[in-house]
């Protein structure tokens, strides 16, 4: 993951502006309240720019940050540098290295599709599972199978943002379950251009795969909710929320 956001990771945010991280964070955090976890220690997997971490943060919650981008993590230290409250380190969620304990962690933003192969998949919760406290929970969220598939599939869109023209190019292929986005940043900065282009790739997973993997982590229960909501995800949501409980 360490590559696809070196090149953008100075537009991200502009190109993500549409994105109510504020209004996710809130709903983790309701997430948590549901199962009656109220935390104090997060850590923030697949950080990115920090967009998530600095609500966190204004709602005085201690964070650690890891994200495996140093060029993402360069926006993130940048953007909360005066807080104490939070600190960002560069780190593969596939290894998991860490001295602390945590009440909670989470991950946005469909993080988790770029998990390419169960294997993945499974270290990187493993990894979680480890350095959360007993009833600690891993709320993530991810794209579904007919959100990548019916929806993402063989779409092309344009967008323009302020100095940033981008063209986003999705394929899907079934046999790997994976979408493959092509994307493409034109970048006017005074009198040039800049031309760049990225590969992201996700892989969609059926519920009862992820309710297996959660398991073989280490968590002892996992639940499934319709995105932003608390009613069971069927066959057309979208996106949906995804709750391991130690």
């Amino acid at each position: 993951m360490k590559e696809i956001f070196e090149k953008i990771a100075p537009y991200y945010d502009k190109l993500m502006q549409n994105i109510d991280y504020e209004g996710w964070v809130d709903y983790f955090i309701k997430l948590c309240e549901l199962f009656g976890i109220y935390p104090e220690k997060i850590l923030d997997i697949g950080c990115g720019t920090g967009t998530p971490a600095r609500y966190l943060v204004e709602r005085g919650y201690e964070v650690v940050g890891i994200d495996e981008s140093e060029k993402m993590l360069e926006v993130a230290r940048e953007k909360l540098k005066n807080n104490k409250r939070v600190k960002f380190l560069k780190m593969n969620m596939k290894n998991i290295s860490l001295d602390e304990q945590f009440d909670v962690a989470f991950s946005f933003f469909d993080t988790m599709n770029y998990m390419l192969n169960e294997k993945d998949m499974i270290r990187c919760m493993s990894g979680v599972c480890r350095v959360l406290k007993d009833r600690g929970m891993f709320i993530f969220d991810m794209n579904t199978y007919y959100s990548l598939k019916e929806i993402w599939d063989n779409s092309t869109t344009v967008k323009e943002v302020e100095n940033i023209f981008s063209i986003w190019k999705n394929t899907w292929d079934e046999d790997k379950k994976i979408s493959t986005l092509n994307l493409i940043l034109q970048v006017k900065e005074g009198n040039k251009k800049l031309v760049l282009e990225e590969t992201h790739r996700e892989r969609a997973y059926y519920p009862w795969e992820i309710e297996k993997m959660v398991k073989r982590a280490g968590f002892k229960k996992s639940h499934f909710f319709e995105f932003k909501t608390f009613k069971n995800i069927n066959e057309t949501t979208i996106r949906m929320a995804v709750v391991g409980v130690k």
